[in-house]
């Protein structure tokens, strides 16, 4: 007797947990079902906690010169808030020269105009010192650091004793400003469907919740059947 009323009470409460993610699982089914109804592969999601969840944003880096400002998020370039061209490699260093963004990867450098177009480019096969740490400017001209060294970028030869002299731009890793990066270019990342196919698969929950849900129904049907049968048997004749 005493058994039998223990398990009806953990039957119970293990039957309001699976519950829950019983309700889950049928809330976001009945939302996919009707996706296209409702243009939910169409939404984007822009909210920046979600996104950041999803590790969107977690490459983040930007410049600002001479009223000018260049952002760089997961690859995608952003130049005066207006999304522009996507990069491969990540830029670790950005000036504004000329009226125009020179931007140093670890490899390469490039000139982009303000429509994002890349100009001109250069890398090892141009005699260009690798790692590139960063780019600068001295006395007008334009330089770049590579393994402790500065050197000019048009003759690309070495620059002695200048460190001190040399104007290097500053980077930005404003959260604010990350977040407004992630705003504009919102649309190039998750959908709502996206977003509710993942709950419903137990993608975006930890694993911890979904082994949880998942033993809740096995403890639960076993329970049932435990108590069902237990019955039948005390109403036996």
């Amino acid at each position: 007797m005493r058994t039998r009323k223990f398990i009806r009470k953990f039957h119970r409460w293990v039957g309001l947990i699976a519950s829950l993610w019983l309700l889950v699982l049928a809330s976001t089914g009945y939302l996919l079902q009707h996706s296209q109804q409702w243009q939910l592969d169409k939404y984007y999601i822009n909210n920046s906690l979600i996104l950041n969840a999803y590790g969107i944003g977690e490459q983040f880096i930007a410049f600002q010169q001479d009223n000018q400002q260049l952002m760089q998020l997961d690859k995608q370039i952003i130049q005066n808030e207006k999304p522009t061209i996507k990069l491969a490699e990540n830029i670790n260093s950005a000036t504004y020269y000329q009226n125009n963004w020179v931007i140093a990867t670890n490899t390469q450098i490039h000139w982009i105009d303000n429509s994002g177009q890349i100009l001109q480019s250069l890398d090892e096969m141009d005699q260009i010192n690798v790692p590139i740490d960063k780019i600068g400017t001295h006395n007008q001209n334009l330089v770049y650091l590579s393994n402790d060294k500065i050197y000019t970028v048009e003759n690309l030869s070495i620059v002695q004793d200048i460190i001190q002299n040399t104007q290097w731009p500053k980077i930005t890793t404003n959260v604010q400003l990350k977040n407004k990066a992630i705003l504009l270019t919102s649309h190039n990342y998750l959908t709502a469907e996206q977003m509710i196919f993942d709950i419903h698969a137990g993608i975006t929950t930890p694993s911890i919740l979904n082994d949880i849900a998942a033993i809740s129904l096995i403890i639960l049907s076993l329970s049932g059947i435990f108590l069902f049968f237990r019955k039948r048997k005390r109403n036996r004749p």
